[in-house]
């Protein structure tokens, strides 16, 4: 990752320019650069714990002609902003790794959740699969969503596919502690 080009982004700025209530300082990835890219500072970081709620939205669809209502609830989590920093850095570090594996691997028109890579947006992939199945006479679509699936990952599966991609036996300090921070 060119770190120089990463940090001139103006979104990844913005990104990081979140302003919400937290333990800490409101603070940036610019300012912060120093800080989190030094792994021997990453790996004795002690983490905050998140600020957690739950969303409730109410979701309207119809059943039989009528219209049903349902509340749906999302855990939501908030980061101190040094941790979010932390956190949006590693992510930018993993997600190069991510794409270069998914190239090498020759798989990198199928997954489209959670690229960087991509360059659009959810309309613009959409578009793409609806032109897709319209080339051809038959096909199925396949839709899933898996409901607590982050909640309910293996924690030991996860770490060692974070080992595959980044090709180790086992994680350095620094990606560890943000590991286990997140887990």
């Amino acid at each position: 990752m060119d770190e120089d080009k990463w940090f001139s982004d103006e979104k990844v700025i913005q990104k990081s320019k979140k302003a919400y209530a937290h333990f800490d300082l409101r603070t940036n990835v610019v300012k912060a650069r120093k800080y989190i890219t030094n792994p021997d500072k990453i790996k004795h970081h002690g983490f905050y714990p998140f600020i957690k709620y739950v969303m409730k939205y109410d979701r309207f669809h119809k059943v039989d002609g009528e219209l049903k209502v349902d509340t749906k609830k999302r855990p939501i989590c908030y980061s101190a902003h040094i941790d979010r920093c932390i956190y949006q850095y590693y992510s930018a570090l993993l997600n190069e790794k991510y794409n270069l594996r998914l190239k090498r691997d020759g798989i990198d028109k199928v997954p489209v959740a959670y690229r960087t890579d991509l360059h659009c947006n959810n309309i613009d992939v959409f578009k793409q699969i609806v032109d897709f199945i319209n080339g051809y006479p038959s096909c199925y679509v396949m839709i899933g969503d898996f409901t607590k699936f982050f909640e309910r990952i293996d924690h030991q599966y996860l770490k060692k596919q974070l080992c595959n991609l980044l090709e180790v036996k086992r994680l350095k300090p620094d990606y560890y502690a943000v590991f286990k921070s997140i887990t």
